[in-house]
């Protein structure tokens, strides 16, 4: 029993009142938009490519909106300002990855499901990403959940382990 007879709430991590802040319209998630904003309000003047090509990568299911955890995931990581900062030939090679991974995600669920995957490792192969990796073998190294589909963030993941682009730690 305090003597005010109020109780006190726990405090909210930081990433959650930055989040909330940015939440206007308050469905729990933050779009295009509200990400931009908190982006400005940061400090990091991000061109309308860099906050496509950042929202894609920490938008981890892929439905084009930033969930509070994988917010939470970015806002941890320790270079989260130099992840957004991409160079031009950063942000043209992201630009292409989203292309061939939008091509290649049929049903546009945001993720490249086993059904779609020979197609995807055909263009994987065609362009020597593969190595000598069976398609099983691939598909294991892709992703990276273990959820038997790709999402955005485990192919870009990929095309850094092998060195296609520049490393870069968008999220844990």
């Amino acid at each position: 029993y305090m003597g005010s007879g109020i109780m006190s709430q726990p405090k909210k991590p930081l990433y959650q009142i930055v989040f909330d802040k940015f939440d206007k319209d308050g469905t729990g998630k933050l779009s295009v938009t509200e990400f931009r904003f908190l982006c400005n309000d940061l400090g990091y003047g991000l061109s309308e490519r860099q906050v496509s090509a950042a929202v894609e990568v920490i938008d981890k299911d892929g439905d084009g909106i930033i969930s509070l955890s994988e917010f939470a995931a970015w806002w941890k990581t320790s270079n989260r300002s130099e992840s957004l900062e991409l160079s031009e030939a950063e942000l043209v090679n992201r630009e292409n990855a989203s292309q061939a991974f939008r091509f290649f995600d049929k049903d546009h669920s945001g993720n490249i499901q086993t059904s779609e995957f020979p197609a995807f490792f055909e263009y994987l192969q065609k362009f020597g990403l593969v190595g000598s990796r069976t398609q099983e073998e691939c598909l294991a190294d892709l992703d990276i959940s273990g959820d038997g589909k790709i999402q955005f963030y485990e192919y870009v993941q990929f095309l850094e382990r092998i060195g296609s682009i520049p490393r870069r730690v968008w999220c844990e």
